[in-house]
């Protein structure tokens, strides 16, 4: 078992992009120091002759694992402190050592728990509620036996490290007894031992069943046949249609950017091109018109005009406008409430100046429309030439497939309101002479918007320096949401309301999402744990077979080896600065211009002010290093003199010019012999 294991953990950190130690680190910051905080004070209150219901209603909240449905469950369990007490001191007290004994009495503690008649009405026990609150109870009283128990999360976790499952029909006694067998079978593992040392090694293991609940489900890891390696440029595809979020990270010049544009291609269209480039797939994209308007683009008196166009009648009525397909997809575009007072407004200020019918001030004298005695409104002559020249400019610029593709780039100052949605200013009239503040869509609900209505084709929007920004304010709720079992028509589909136009949001099964991430950036280790779980992580590694010259790929393959040795992968240098320097580069003039323009400025930030480092990668020749005597205070003189010791030297470091620095670095790395440059 601990071969497999080690193999399976070895497998996730990879999937999530992080080490061992993190994967480590997160267990415990988030599952086992709860265990550690809140057991110990529920296996005192438990053990003892009169249990202290209300000190347990108390730390309710804190329990593990509990969602707010199974906080709320317990507490009406424990309203009634009699039956409570009753019931846990029945289960607790004398508990048999025996394992089937164990197991009923389990058993009855659950059956009492789900025929009881509680005074809330709403709430009702199933044997998972009641099973959940036994091995809580258990867990704390017999932490060297027992684990919190969730029936599928243990089963998936047994069949992944190839455990024995329970025999088909097992009551939750059983069951429960098997959990906490077979996690002290788990605890025993060389990998558990090494990783922790812990009094309570059981709560290390449940902390892990949870901790990699995500990836219970997934087939590239748990499938035995499958967990020889991970090649994640073919499964990115499989990946994606399971979480439909992915990250690409690596160092600098691995074409993290430009892999995010050929797997949106992959996405929307379901074919790999390995030549498509950002330009040619917007061009794609435009290429594929659509038969309808982009609404989402129009201004409320041009909708209008539509609506007209559409009805094909030559008088409407207010009513009639608002309920069309047109104005309540528009609407919906534009976060209106208030669609009624916007149509007549927009109507009373672009009708007649001499109309009957409309007498109100502020006209914008356009005149567009009019309206009769029984309020059926119509175009003027000035409307239906409008109408005409919209329909004309619409018709010859349809809404193409390119909304189906987007491309931002996260930064400090990028927010939630420009994500999903915030209040911003808009101008008023059609004339521009007002401004108005309006609740406005963010990029990413406009593309769910948009995907919500267009179903049959898939969406992309590509976040590049995605650890740049503020996740959890950008994100906000949109965190749960963008789970697989979250979406739009999933089993647990959730639907939130948003804070600014208190409309019901929810992601479209159809909407993808691909961040890159640079490893060599700090920041990244602010990315947190809510994300990481969230999105698939791959790893862009440097492909030397991309260098078509020889001289270069030696050169990179060599300066990587060093970074490597000196800091960690992480570090690398990419492959693109190196793509274009043509076979025969004559006197490595090619690679000298990037070497001095791109290469040897990120080593200075890489290792800046680490001299020795420098000179290790460059060469000791390519540091200039000045020697002065530093001057000293005289207190007597009151002056700066020399002294006149052999201390109080001043060394000051720096780096040759740049073309010196090449050719001691093209030595230093064994591209250039010392006796080939003596022949020269």
């Amino acid at each position: 078992m601990n071969a497999k294991l080690e193999h399976l953990l070895k497998n996730v950190t990879k999937v999530r992009g992080i080490t061992l130690e993190d994967l480590k680190e997160s267990i415990d910051e988030h599952e086992l120091s709860a265990r550690e905080r809140v057991f110990p004070i529920l296996s005192t209150l438990i053990l003892t002759e009169e249990i202290d219901i209300n000190a347990i209603k108390n730390i309710a909240d804190d329990l593990p694992v509990f969602s707010w449905r199974d906080c709320d469950n317990f507490k009406a369990f424990l309203n009634d402190q009699g039956f409570a007490q009753d019931a846990i001191q029945s289960l607790i007290k004398d508990f048999p050592r025996d394992d089937e004994a164990a197991s009923m009495r389990i058993d009855a503690f659950i059956e009492k728990l789900v025929n009881y008649d509680l005074s809330d009405e709403s709430v009702v026990f199933s044997e998972a509620d009641a099973g959940l609150f036994c091995s809580i109870l258990l867990t704390a009283a017999f932490p060297e036996r027992f684990v919190d128990f969730r029936q599928g999360r243990w089963k998936k976790m047994a069949k992944m490290l190839g455990y024995e499952l329970p025999a088909p029909g097992s009551s939750y006694g059983q069951m429960i007894v098997w959990a906490g067998k077979f996690a002290q079978v788990v605890a025993k593992t060389p990998v558990v031992q090494r990783y922790w040392q812990t009094k309570n090694p059981l709560w290390v293991v449940a902390g892990l069943c949870w901790n990699l609940k995500g990836e219970a489900n997934d087939k590239t890891i748990s499938n035995e046949d499958e967990m020889t390696d991970l090649e994640y440029d073919d499964r990115i595809p499989a990946l994606l249609d399971k979480k439909k979020q992915i990250i690409l990270y690596g160092s600098p010049g691995t074409g993290k950017t430009y892999n995010s544009v050929i797997r949106a291609h992959e996405i929307i269209f379901g074919e790999h091109d390995p030549s498509i480039t950002y330009r040619s797939l917007k061009e794609k994209l435009q290429n594929q018109q659509k038969s309808e308007f982009d609404l989402s683009q129009l201004t409320w008196l041009e909708a209008i005009m539509l609506v007209f166009h559409e009805s094909n009648r030559d008088k409407i009525q207010v009513d009639d406008i608002k309920k069309s397909k047109i104005i309540q997809a528009f609407s919906s575009y534009k976060n209106n409430h208030f669609v009624s007072n916007t149509i007549w407004n927009i109507l009373l200020r672009e009708s007649r100046l001499d109309s009957e019918t409309v007498k109100v001030k502020n006209k914008t004298g356009r005149e567009y429309f009019d309206k009769d005695s029984e309020s059926n409104w119509f175009l003027t002559e000035k409307g239906k030439e409008f109408q005409k020249r919209l329909i004309e400019d619409l018709t010859e610029s349809p809404e193409s497939h390119d909304s189906q593709f987007s491309f931002i780039t996260f930064h400090q100052s990028f927010s939630y309101e420009d994500f999903v949605e915030g209040i911003r200013p808009e101008v008023e009239n059609e004339d521009e002479s007002g401004i108005s503040y309006r609740i406005k869509d963010g990029i990413f609900k406009e593309m769910c918007k948009k995907a919500a209505l267009d179903p049959e084709n898939n969406y992309v929007l590509i976040i590049d320096e995605i650890n740049r920004g503020n996740i959890s304010k950008i994100f906000g709720e949109l965190i749960t949401l963008l789970e697989e079992n979250k979406r739009t028509g999933e089993k647990e589909e959730i639907t939130v309301r948003l804070p600014y136009s208190g409309e019901s949001f929810s992601v479209p099964n159809n909407v993808y999402v691909i961040g890159t991430m640079n490893s060599t950036d700090k920041s990244i280790a602010l990315v947190d744990t809510a994300l990481r779980r969230r999105f698939y992580f791959e790893r862009l590694d440097v492909d030397y077979d991309l260098i078509p010259n020889q001289d270069a790929k030696k050169f990179l393959i060599e300066l990587n080896s060093i970074i490597c040795a000196i800091k960690n992968p992480d570090y690398e240098i990419g492959h693109y600065y190196f793509m274009n320097i043509p076979e025969n580069d004559h006197e490595h003039q090619n690679l000298k211009k990037v070497f001095s323009n791109q290469i040897l400025p990120l080593l200075e930030e890489y290792f800046f002010n680490d001299w020795e480092a420098l000179a290790t990668i460059l060469g000791h020749d390519s540091i200039k290093i000045e020697k002065r005597k530093k001057l000293v205070w005289n207190e007597d003189s009151g002056t700066f003199e020399k002294d006149t010791g052999d201390y109080d030297q001043i060394f000051g470091r720096s780096i040759k010019s740049a073309d010196i620095v090449f050719e001691n670095t093209l030595k230093n790395l064994g591209i250039i012999r010392v006796d080939q440059e003596n022949l020269s």
